[in-house]
């Protein structure tokens, strides 16, 4: 290669570096105004989607669960985590954002099927199919897992076009981006991990319901 064509290929390589940077930080989700212990409404950050709320009640306490669908801890937990989130339905508001790890290669589309389910007002439906039935979609590869997903869909009675139309939606997109940040920003880097009215939990104190509502009770108390 002689010189001019060299320098012609190293500006071409620096171009392109430059357009990979640019995008990059054109589609980076910025929460540094944002406090990650309230409840999110919809905004252009988390693309119009806001936080899920199961048990809504602005006087009651706020329990975040940052989570995993294929992640075996998550999915240990959850039977607890709903039998709890009943148990004080009147006391707790419960949130379930997104964190899916890089090394679970079904986790980002499994969460991406629960948002979608979510913007046709399935959201905690498709969660719990999810979460229940993970044997059957954990270790598919990307075609399978979608029928997967689809099945649950119809079982739902939803718009499957606009659900699969979703599941690969911009909005969706940044709504687990959206999730994953706020995540970062509370120092979280593991799932499950249950932040209770802005106060991370020791993991090794709720691995059961008791040891759950144990916890709970004293965060009422302290609230009164």
């Amino acid at each position: 290669m002689d010189k001019k064509a060299w320098i012609f290929f190293s500006v071409i390589v620096i171009a392109l570096f430059g357009v990979l940077i640019y995008r990059s930080q054109s589609n980076k989700i910025s929460v540094d105004n944002i406090d990650p212990y309230q409840i999110q409404k919809a905004s252009p950050e988390n693309g119009e989607i806001g936080d899920h709320v199961l048990n809504p009640n602005e006087n009651s306490l706020i329990l975040i669960e940052y989570g995993d669908f294929q992640c075996p801890g998550c999915q240990s937990i959850y039977p607890v985590v709903h039998e709890v989130t009943e148990k004080y339905a009147a006391n707790v508001q419960y949130v379930f954002r997104s964190f899916p790890l890089s090394y679970h290669a079904n986790a980002k589309a499994s969460a991406a099927a629960a948002e979608s389910a979510g913007l046709q007002d399935r959201y905690w439906d498709m969660f719990d199919m999810i979460y229940t039935n993970g044997s059957e979609w954990e270790d598919s590869g990307p075609t399978e897992r979608t029928e997967v997903f689809l099945k649950y869909a119809k079982e739902l009675g939803l718009d499957i076009d606009k659900f699969k139309t979703d599941m690969d939606s911009q909005r969706v997109k940044d709504k687990i981006s959206f999730d994953t940040s706020l995540a970062r920003k509370s120092n979280v880097n593991a799932t499950p991990t249950f932040i209770l009215n802005g106060k991370k939990l020791d993991s090794s104190e709720i691995t059961d319901v008791e040891g759950f509502s144990k916890v709970i009770d004293e965060a009422l108390k302290e609230a009164k």
